[in-house]
């Protein structure tokens, strides 16, 4: 069963006679021994305690061994929302493996980068997401693929869980691999981040530090589990610190709505899609949000107007800043507190983290000076897997250099202007897209739009912005709200109307490479603006 790991890559296997550091099963042991009969993950209307969870994930890692899994061993978690999921996750952990997260979006041949990249030994799959395994015999050897519902054919979830729910005694180091993440792959081959248990645990300490989360909390995380920020907060959030952690299996904004209201959510965290969902439904105006005490964005462009109608709500709405390289967690983070005082600021760097701004040339940006972002600290990845040049130049000098471009106050309060990759030069002048994205955000008929740069014979790029839906645009009010806030350089020159919904990643950002594949110059039918 086990998978071959290439020479120079972390080998979990590797470890002392017993498990030392912070690790994450710890902490569920813990909560299973304090709170055994307290929810602690529920899914749509299923839930399991804390006691049943860690019997459970005990179970599977047990049926694991018992198959010939060892330390080391990886596997792939190819599977919608539902309780099998965190079971198949930690029992991972308990045997001493790692997960890798598996797109349910993928295609059968973008599926074979991420399943032999990682060198998998097992997948955990559900029926109708078994066609994008095709052939997986043929170009990944033996690999196990277990089906979270009998199927012919496959072993069945509940055929590889053992009877005995003891633990079974695997030691687990803190460095050891917890999860495999790739990257949204919007260039190139996804990368598949590494990150150790001690980095997702040192991010869950600080992050329970700074917002004051505690086992009291429930907690709404409106994502697929598959997607590395709904896996990472469980295990940050929830493994850490105790508080019971709820999914949907199709969010939408009534579903959302519906369990903020029943169970009396007190936390929800995810991407500005998911809150611009709820904002738009006719019940956001009378929906109960008065257990909610803390809601946080970010993952894309968060624009004024979102974060003013949650708040006009009575919920202080606020931003986080993160990376799937900073262990899928927050590198800064605005508390509620600072919510309205500190309106559009990401916040302040983790208290165990090191943030700079940095020049090209390698100088520290004064205050209120863009720059790249770089991070240094504990809840930071360990590499790329298979890819050390890569990991290199990303962790050079032993900070990472996240790409993003960011400015920082006189107080230390970041800010994200925009990708590097994203950033376009006009005329000799960095134009950033989320700045202009931010700017109009929130005007009537233009909730689905995107800035991207296209070629000009004068300025060699112009910004212009496309939309999936031009029904109901005032132009002539969107040209005056540009020349309002917008500098001449950085108006877009043309509006597009884009025939489909703006292309998306599995995580809900816009996937911008493929605008601008699609729109390298402004097509004929472009508006002038």
């Amino acid at each position: 069963m086990a998978g071959t790991h290439d020479e120079g890559q972390p080998q979990p296997g590797r470890r002392p006679a017993i498990g030392h550091g912070d690790n994450l099963i710890r902490n569920l042991a813990y909560w299973a021994r304090v709170r055994g009969d307290a929810k602690s993950v529920v899914v749509d209307a299923q839930a399991l305690t804390w006691r049943e969870l860690n019997d459970q994930a005990n179970r599977f890692a047990n049926g694991l061994i018992a198959q010939g899994f060892r330390p080391g061993d990886r596997v792939g978690m190819l599977m919608h929302n539902q309780l099998a999921f965190p079971v198949a996750m930690l029992g991972t952990l308990r045997a001493g493996g790692a997960i890798v997260l598996l797109n349910v979006r993928y295609t059968p041949d973008e599926i074979h980068h991420p399943v032999t990249d990682s060198a998998l030994s097992v997948v955990v799959a559900d029926e109708v997401l078994l066609p994008l395994l095709a052939g997986i015999g043929d170009y990944a050897g033996r690999v196990k693929v277990v089906t979270t519902t009998p199927v012919t054919g496959y072993a069945s979830f509940a055929e590889v869980l053992a009877d005995d729910p003891a633990d079974p005694g695997v030691a687990v180091s803190g460095e050891d691999i917890a999860m495999i993440c790739y990257t949204s792959g919007t260039t190139g081959l996804p990368k598949g981040a590494a990150m150790s248990h001690q980095a997702i645990y040192a991010a869950g300490a600080a992050k329970t530090y700074v917002v004051r989360q505690s086992f009291d909390d429930r907690m709404l995380l409106p994502m697929p589990m598959a997607y590395t920020a709904g896996s990472v907060f469980f295990l940050r959030d929830g493994i850490q610190s105790g508080q019971t952690t709820y999914f949907l299996s199709k969010p939408t904004a009534e579903t959302m709505l519906d369990m903020i209201e029943r169970e009396r959510i007190t936390a929800i965290e995810g991407v500005a899609v998911l809150y611009e969902m709820m904002m738009s439904h006719p019940r956001f105006a009378e929906a109960d949000l008065s257990s909610l005490r803390r809601a946080v964005t970010g993952g894309q462009f968060v624009s004024m107007e979102l974060l003013r109608r949650w708040q006009e709500r009575g919920v202080h709405l606020s931003q986080g800043y993160g990376q799937t390289e900073s262990a899928g967690s927050y590198i800064t983070i605005l508390t509620t507190d600072e919510a309205l005082s500190r309106i559009g600021s990401a916040g302040l760097p983790m208290p165990n983290l090191d943030v700079r701004v940095m020049r090209d040339d390698g100088t520290e940006a004064q205050p209120g000076e863009s720059g790249e972002i770089w991070v240094r600290g504990a809840s930071i990845m360990t590499c790329y897997i298979n890819r050390p040049d890569e990991t290199a130049a990303a962790l050079a000098g032993g900070w990472l250099h996240t790409g993003d471009i960011g400015v920082m106050d006189q107080d230390g309060y970041l800010k994200i202007v925009d990708r590097t990759k994203d950033m376009l030069i006009s005329g000799g002048l960095n134009v950033y897209p989320a700045e202009i994205e931010k700017a109009l955000g929130g005007f009537a008929g233009l909730e689905d739009i995107a800035v991207i740069g296209v070629k000009d014979a004068r300025w060699g790029e112009v910004p212009i912005l496309v939309t999936s839906n031009l029904a109901g645009v005032d132009l002539d009010a969107l040209r005056a709200l540009c020349r309002e806030r917008l500098a001449d350089y950085k108006r877009p020159r043309f509006l597009i109307a884009h025939p489909e919904p703006l292309p998306r990643t599995f995580s809900g950002k816009i996937t911008k490479l493929a605008l601008r594949q699609r729109y390298p110059e402004a097509p004929a039918g472009a508006i002038p603006l």
